[in-house]
């Protein structure tokens, strides 16, 4: 004996495929103004960070120069100039200033001690150093 040939029920209707696609759109619009902020103003920290580094960089080859000297008194005096003739800060967004600090400790023989300081005029970000010299 055959049996009747049986239609399966397997698979979806277009009235549950529809129904799917509606709210996933609906929650799709919801969702799209809180993600596309949010990924907009993601990349943010990454250029503050880049903007450190560079920051960062600029008081590093201050050092790597004053450290490939002998460290005297003389060479705090070159690197104070260097530093005052825009040597290390040719990018605008740079300022360097130099100042000599007086650490008076009742020693004849106090540290001579320049102070540099570097700063990022678009966000203000500074960045200190002291050069001592025995």
């Amino acid at each position: 004996m055959k049996k009747p040939h049986s239609i399966s029920s397997s698979g979806f209707t277009l009235l549950e495929i529809i129904i799917v696609l509606l709210i996933s759109t609906i929650l799709a619009a919801m969702m799209l103004p809180y993600f596309g902020r949010n990924l907009h103003q993601s990349s943010a920290p990454i250029f503050d960070l880049q903007k450190s580094l560079s920051i960062v960089r600029v008081m590093e080859n201050i050092t790597a120069d004053y450290k490939a000297s002998n460290r005297s008194g003389a060479a705090l005096t070159a690197l104070k100039n260097k530093i005052d003739n825009g040597i290390f800060t040719t990018n605008p967004p740079f300022t360097t200033t130099t100042s000599w600090v007086d650490l008076d400790t009742g020693n004849a023989n106090d540290p001579v001690t320049l102070r540099v300081t570097v700063k990022n005029t678009t966000n203000g970000e500074q960045l200190l150093a002291l050069f001592t010299v025995h």
